[in-house]
């Protein structure tokens, strides 16, 4: 499985999956938080560790309604840098 953080995303899966689901979430949103909680181990063990789906995280943060979300989204950039196995 590959993985990238170019610039304010995340990618995991195969680059040549049929299908790529890209997630706009921010971090201090409870929406994002349960569908994260709830769906992600799935998502990640039937659809993109089998090859089915490419999944790519964008940080889109609220700052108007979620002020710390911004922040939060560095902070997870960097560590995806430093370490893609800190991906989403």
């Amino acid at each position: 499985i590959a993985t990238s953080t170019a610039g304010s995303s995340n990618k995991t899966g195969q680059e040549n999956a049929p299908v790529i689901i890209e997630e706009f979430s921010d971090f201090q949103c409870p929406y994002c938080s349960a569908f994260h909680n709830e769906s992600g181990a799935q998502l990640r063990e039937k659809l993109i560790a089998t090859g089915k789906v490419q999944f790519v995280y964008k940080n889109f943060p609220l700052r108007s309604i979620h002020p710390q979300a911004e922040k939060a989204a560095e902070a997870n950039r960097k560590l995806a840098e430093e370490n893609p196995r800190n991906r989403l």
